[in-house]
């Protein structure tokens, strides 16, 4: 099915490994706006073959992202905490926490590179059926189209990902989390590498 003229909303942020010391949600489970898994599960799918043939194609040699279970599920909430809300793609809490830096940094560590891209498709009505391939062809050509998000996909320093989409009536969110070690980590395992 092709998608007709939806209102397309992006979002973007990058940002250096900090410590924030907000306290994370939890993490364990999917959220429970996740009803269509498959259709979810199956467009997370897509996004990862089109985001790791993307990085093959421009960056020749350089590893896939590693797709990580618990950046997974970072996301997967990301995702649901805005599809069908109503509110703005935003990084950010109503404090002013980078939210997705925040829970990652309480997952794995305090430091290294983090960064998100965000999606929303909205189109009218509950009628659409939206189809997982034509919505993760989307999702990636948004972003590789976007300065801004392509830096993300594009960065050496990120080994590992999480995507996550969330479809709410007319309304589907994807979100894309990304991590990389500190960087004086990545430039010893480079030199380790080296030798």
């Amino acid at each position: 099915m092709r998608i007709k003229a939806p209102l397309l909303v992006l979002a973007f942020l990058a940002m250096p490994g900090a410590a924030f010391g907000q306290a994370a949600p939890a993490t364990d489970q999917p959220p429970s706006c996740r009803a269509g898994q498959d259709f979810s599960r199956e467009t997370e799918a897509f996004i990862a073959q089109e985001i790791n043939a993307a990085r093959a194609e421009a960056m020749p040699g350089a590893p896939a992202l590693r797709f990580d279970e618990q950046l997974t599920r970072i996301a997967e909430r990301r995702a649901c905490e805005l599809a069908g809300t109503g509110k703005a793609l935003s990084h950010l809490d109503d404090k002013g926490h980078l939210e997705a830096a925040d829970i990652v940094f309480s997952v794995f560590s305090p430091y290294g590179l983090v960064g998100e891209n965000l999606m929303r498709l909205r189109v009218p009505g509950d009628a659409v059926i939206w189809n997982a391939e034509d919505v993760a062809r989307t999702a990636a050509k948004l972003w590789l189209n976007s300065p801004a998000h392509r830096r993300h996909i594009l960065n050496p320093r990120y080994d590992q990902s999480g995507i996550g989409v969330a479809l709410v009536g007319g309304e589907v969110v994807a979100a894309q989390v990304f991590h990389g070690p500190p960087r004086r980590t990545a430039q010893a395992a480079a030199k380790a590498k080296g030798r």
